[in-house]
């Protein structure tokens, strides 16, 4: 499964709006971002220094049966200004008021349409540099030999 150029351009974008709108969310929303442990990127006082989506981690559960891969957020966690919010359970992401392009956070995050980066799996860090091949191996491979796929490929 090999995306083409517009495609990979598309993720990108989608990546920037999915960003900026937890940006937007975040200083709309003062008293959440501060719930969420804002403190420790700007204390209340002041609220004039510019908040920037460093990045976003989400825990979830992949399933795969018949084939086909499902997804299931357990918690998203945003770093903001290169420090670490409060994780977000999965029935707190359901309340928030928070869209990408459109659609509800945990749609959003189900849809992946954006790029992002396996990091671990069950309790196995991924290395970065192996993180495609482990991607690609969830998508085409038997999942109880995913590092025998990788180790030869």
């Amino acid at each position: 499964m090999t995306e083409s150029p517009e495609e990979i351009l598309c993720y990108r974008t989608i990546a920037v709006v999915f960003f900026n709108a937890v940006e937007n969310y975040l200083l709309t929303n003062k008293e959440e971002f501060f719930n969420l442990g804002g403190d420790k990127v700007q204390n209340f006082v002041s609220g004039k220094q510019r908040l920037r989506v460093n990045s976003i981690e989400v825990n979830e559960v992949w399933k795969k049966s018949s084939g086909r891969i499902s997804y299931e957020p357990k918690s998203i966690r945003f770093y903001v200004n290169d420090s670490a919010l409060n994780s977000i359970p999965l029935s707190e992401m359901t309340m928030m008021d928070l869209e990408i392009n459109g659609q509800k956070l945990v749609l959003a995050l189900l849809d992946k349409k954006f790029n992002f980066t396996i990091t671990k799996i069950n309790s196995q860090d991924i290395a970065l540099r192996q993180a495609f091949v482990y991607l690609k191996a969830l998508r085409e491979y038997h999942w109880n030999q995913l590092t025998e796929f990788v180790k030869y490929y």
